[in-house]
């Protein structure tokens, strides 16, 4: 399995052997607040040495907009942030992401753990994973998913007020 992380612009490929049942291939992407972009691609294969190519993440070619929109917020340190606005989903982001968890690296040079929450858009197939990001804790990090919610992209005629928000779990009226 090879898998290719675009955290914000920070790329990381990651490389692993893993059970068939596990590998879950495809491109998957969210965007959150201030059109941050999260982006993974995945291959799987199954022959010797078979993922010795590295992996590009390739530039977004689908920007425009597909008429769903979501509740949107970013908030690091947390596993809950408000939302107080909407985005317009884009391309084939047309679910609404509630998302919460933390990601600890266990390196001997520089350790690091974060935790944060965040609202957005994103790709079916992120909603439908069972592993989030796919393969990542087979590479020295842990990844502890707490919160992963998922709904139609709400139309464009949805209105964001603090009553249809709240603390509440998507999705919103339609």
């Amino acid at each position: 399995m090879q898998q290719v992380l675009n955290l914000g612009g920070i790329k990381k490929p990651f490389k692993s052997c893993s059970s068939s049942s596990i590998c879950q291939q495809g491109n998957y992407s969210l965007t959150t607040k201030e059109n941050k972009r999260f982006q993974s691609i995945v291959t799987c294969c199954n022959t010797d040495l078979c993922n010795s190519v590295t992996l590009m993440v390739p530039p977004s070619t689908n920007s425009a907009r597909n008429g769903n929109r979501c509740p949107v917020c970013f908030s690091m340190g947390t596993d809950n942030c408000q939302a107080d606005e909407l985005i317009d989903c884009i391309g084939e982001e047309t679910q609404c992401i509630t998302f919460s968890g933390s990601a600890k690296m266990n390196a001997s040079l520089f350790p690091f753990s974060l935790s944060g929450a965040l609202r957005g858009c994103a790709t079916p197939n992120l909603c439908a994973t069972s592993v989030l990001p796919p393969g990542l804790s087979d590479n020295g990090i842990t990844v502890n998913v707490t919160r992963l919610e998922c709904s139609d992209g709400a139309s464009t005629a949805t209105t964001l007020t603090k009553s249809t928000l709240g603390n509440t779990a998507l999705p919103l009226p339609g």
